[in-house]
């Protein structure tokens, strides 16, 4: 009886161990595609920028 409680408490821990390790995998990948996802979005707004600055890509017509 003692032994299968053993066995039966072995298997939970590393069955909580998985899961643990599973999350921190999650949790890294998570973290890595947040930072292509902020590099995109900050490349698009670098593009975006110099257009708004120039009033909105449309040149202005200079009188003399």
């Amino acid at each position: 009886m003692e032994l299968l409680i053993l066995i039966i408490s072995i298997l939970a821990f590393l069955l909580e161990l998985f899961v643990f390790w599973s999350c921190m995998m999650a949790g890294r990948a998570l973290d890595e595609e947040m930072k292509c996802y902020e590099y995109e979005k900050e490349k698009k707004h670098k593009k975006k920028l110099p257009d708004k600055l120039a009033g909105s890509g449309k040149r202005k017509k200079h009188i003399f």
